[in-house]
């Protein structure tokens, strides 16, 4: 890179990393939430005793994020139920993760487009308010952002290329990824599918080579902890235990609002896995309750989980206002809250519609096909097993990616458009604004 290119690459950092580490010290203390509590305590253990957490949990999330953040937890600290130790080190460790993905945000743009979209891009991801956010929060996202952005990156740089180097690297990056959130093997077959798909026919067959070695890295990355909890728990687990949890959660559908988040149904079954002694028992007894499910509501089973799922991985809430309404920032004035929503909300919006119109855009040289493959790929699984907002946020740098390039050639992307993606990008728009956006005073009272 030449050096007045790296000038505002650098200044593009320096206000990533300034922002996040500022809105983190502003923000501070904060409360930890739901997995957060689980990651620290299982970090905690790592750095104090060498062991996971209890006999009862060895398997129970994949290991990668607590371990990182055991390498930060300080010796010689005593823990305080208020205050973990090493609480501030893990939550400046997440700002670099932030801070990384606006650099891979940046590098992958600049790779799928030009260098202004690179730019552009990057500047969007270092000032979005839920990526900003998000970098002072001890879910496992960050991580998971930083493995994939590297694998595509990769990917997408080595597309002409020949050599097997960049293949073992990409699977390198996506098997360290799995160990995050197992769904980043996935991920990675539909990059190696996208080789294939893109490469010139002589080509593809050293494309599926490739592809191939991609994969097997990727896979053979898991393969030492797969061993590991065979070891330990005497049965073949892959990456951990609670993925039939998900699935069953993900799976319960009330009754008579099958589109409800939470109710008695889900309860009742999360009640019954908590209270079954021994993770396998618990995780045979999610296999069984999340088939049973499944199988009671055929055949409209599908309809429904799309519909649901989709919407709950797109509605206008987010882990700000997740955090917001568990009070983990203490108590807040309405003052400070509405200004706060608003910045969650709003952008959103505008990326959501930005982002698609982009992919709808992007025609040429498999830019369209990339981003359908890899969040195509992600929406399977959270359709088929559990969908939240927060498992949104290792793909908002792709719609960042996208939009920046509509911003950037505004009329080129307009032109390219055909009536078939207008089409279908009128869909997309129609099921956002109908089920993703609220309207009801209800809707409006529960996300502000």
């Amino acid at each position: 890179m030449e050096h007045k290119a790296a000038i505002p690459l650098l200044a593009l950092l320096i206000l990533a990393g300034g922002l996040r580490w500022a809105v983190m010290e502003w923000a501070l203390p904060i409360k930890l939430i739901g997995d957060e509590a689980y990651y620290v305590d299982v970090a905690t253990n790592l750095a104090r005793e060498g062991v996971a957490r209890s006999e009862d949990t060895r398997a129970w999330r994949p290991p990668a994020h607590p371990f990182l953040l055991s390498l930060v937890i300080p010796s010689g600290e005593t823990r305080e139920p208020s205050s973990p130790p090493g609480l501030h080190r893990m939550l400046l460790l997440q700002v670099g993760f932030g801070t990384a993905v606006v650099l891979l945000t940046f590098l992958l743009g600049r790779a799928l487009f030009d260098h202004r979209t690179g730019l552009v891009a990057g500047a969007l991801a270092a000032v979005y308010p839920n990526l900003v956010a998000f970098s002072h929060y001890l879910w496992s996202e960050n991580l998971y952002a930083v493995t994939l952005l590297s694998g595509l990156l990769i990917v997408v740089r080595s597309q002409r290329r020949r050599g097997l180097a960049h293949a073992a690297a990409a699977g390198l990056a996506f098997g360290i990824g799995a160990l995050t959130r197992e769904a980043a093997l996935l991920v990675g077959a539909m990059a190696a599918a996208w080789w294939v798909a893109t490469a010139a026919k002589p080509e593809r067959s050293r494309a599926a080579l490739k592809g191939a070695l991609l994969c097997a890295v990727a896979v053979g990355c898991v393969v030492p902890w797969t061993i590991r909890n065979y070891r330990v728990l005497g049965r073949l687990v892959g990456v951990s235990t609670i993925g039939w949890f998900a699935a069953a959660e993900g799976n319960v559908l009330e009754e008579p609002n099958w589109m409800a988040v939470w109710g008695p149904k889900r309860a009742s079954f999360k009640a019954a896995y908590l209270q079954t002694p021994g993770e396998l028992a618990r995780m045979d007894l999610a296999r069984r309750y999340a088939l049973q499910q499944i199988a009671a509501e055929q055949p409209a089973w599908v309809f429904k989980k799309l519909v649901r799922n989709v919407t709950q991985l797109f509605t206008l809430d987010s882990s700000l206002l997740y955090k917001m309404r568990f009070d983990a920032y203490g108590p807040l004035s309405r003052a400070t809250t509405t200004p706060l929503t608003a910045l969650s909300v709003v952008p959103d919006i505008f990326l959501f519609l930005g982002g698609t119109l982009g992919v709808a855009a992007a025609g040429n040289n498999g830019r369209r096909l990339l981003p359908c493959l890899v969040v195509g790929s992600a929406l399977v699984i959270h359709v088929l097993t559990a969908a939240t907002v927060r498992y949104r946020i290792p793909w908002i740098p792709l719609f960042i990616i996208y939009a920046a390039r509509v911003i950037v050639v505004p009329s080129a992307s307009l032109r390219s458009m055909r009536w078939t993606s207008w089409l279908a990008l009128a869909a997309i728009w129609v099921f956002f604004f109908a089920l993703c956006v609220p309207y009801s005073p209800e809707a409006y009272a529960a996300l502000f």
